[in-house]
């Protein structure tokens, strides 16, 4: 499931989906806070906290594996503490 989404809705976030919502890319690049409740792997938290660095971004999922799959991911990227934080 994880595979399928990073191919359908992370590749369609910037392009797609995002700006169906009236002023939100730009307040992305404003900065804002972002809550992902069910954020699986991070793909989605991850793609979007390169590309918009003034926003924060919190990801928040069940599954033990995913979470431990997201952390190493953003720890590899070495985002900003405050810029992307897993919770389970």
């Amino acid at each position: 499931m994880a595979e399928e989404s990073d191919q359908t809705v992370v590749g369609a976030l910037l392009d797609h989906i995002l700006p169906l919502v009236p002023g939100l890319v730009e307040a992305l690049q404003a900065g804002i806070d972002v809550l992902d409740i069910g954020c699986g792997s991070g793909q989605a938290m991850s793609m979007l906290a390169q590309t918009f660095p003034q926003s924060r971004f919190t990801g928040y999922d069940f599954s033990s594996e995913a979470i431990a799959t997201a952390r190493t991911e953003a720890h590899s990227k070495c985002y900003r503490k405050q810029a992307l934080q897993i919770l389970k």
